[in-house]
């Protein structure tokens, strides 16, 4: 019996000790299972769009390059300014590039935001994006609207859609963070818990928006399209916020030379 008892408390210990050594687990956004009724109504909105996308994005329109600022920072003619992984592609190539230079703006669900360029097919990745009024931008904002959605059903099934993707890019985020190699332990444990708690935030705090929208509708049909769009508001906030931080934390990856040196 006192074997038994020691066996299980050795048993307990190494699970903890594990469980420690291990850190916090990573909570993904896309994770969560719910009701995904909505899609085909979502395949019907996207055959109906009279201007088609390239192939295999979800959405993309034709944009001009502008050129390059520092620190880091390439813009368009449009007034949007972003910060790009060129993705193998030489910077020298993309100094190279004239104003007005014909690119498109993309989205799907593989690559993320992207500026893809005609001549080689070569993609460059958007991490961050902003308009010309210095607002957060992405092009999921433009897909939805591409959906023209006019029916009740229709408005709730685009928020659906509007707040997966959004999830799909809070994980992309994520993952682009924990993979740099010199974050330090300890920011990579934070910004783990970060995570969560902003998922867990989303979804208690569009629980809560959704009763008093709810309420203050009396019942009506638009308590539903409205009380879905308040959520995915709270995932686009949540994404424009996490995006920032993995913005600085890029910084990581040029450490500063040791002291004296």
């Amino acid at each position: 019996m006192i074997l038994r008892i020691l066996a299980c408390w050795a048993i307990y210990n190494v699970s903890l000790l594990a469980g420690i050594a291990a850190g916090p687990k990573v909570v993904w956004a896309a994770e969560r299972n719910e009701w995904d009724g909505w899609k085909p109504d979502i395949v019907k909105l996207k055959e109906a769009r009279k201007v088609k996308p390239l192939e295999g994005c979800l959405y993309s329109v034709e944009v001009e390059w502008a050129g390059y600022h520092d620190p880091g920072i390439y813009s368009l003619k449009g007034g949007q300014e972003m910060t790009l992984d060129l993705n193998g592609m030489k910077w020298e190539e993309v100094r190279e590039w004239k104003p007005g230079k014909k690119l498109f703006l993309c989205y799907d669900e593989t690559n993320g935001a992207t500026l893809f360029e005609p001549g080689t097919g070569h993609r460059l990745s958007i991490l961050m994006m902003y308009g010309n009024d210095g607002s957060f931008e992405h092009p999921i904002d433009d897909y939805l609207v591409s959906l023209n959605s006019y029916t009740t059903y229709d408005m709730m099934s685009v928020a659906y859609e509007g707040t997966r993707l959004l999830r799909l890019e809070i994980d992309r985020c994520v993952k682009r963070v924990l993979a740099l190699k010199h974050l330090p332990d300890a920011e990579r444990k934070n910004f783990i818990k970060l995570t969560k708690v902003r998922i867990d935030y989303c979804e208690m705090q569009s629980s809560f928006g959704a009763g008093a929208i709810h309420a203050s509708y009396a019942g009506g049909t638009g308590a539903g399209p409205e009380g879905m769009h308040y959520r995915q508001g709270l995932y686009r906030r949540a994404l424009s916020d996490l995006l920032s931080v993995a913005e600085e934390c890029k910084a990581y990856e040029t450490p500063a030379p040791p002291a004296g040196k």
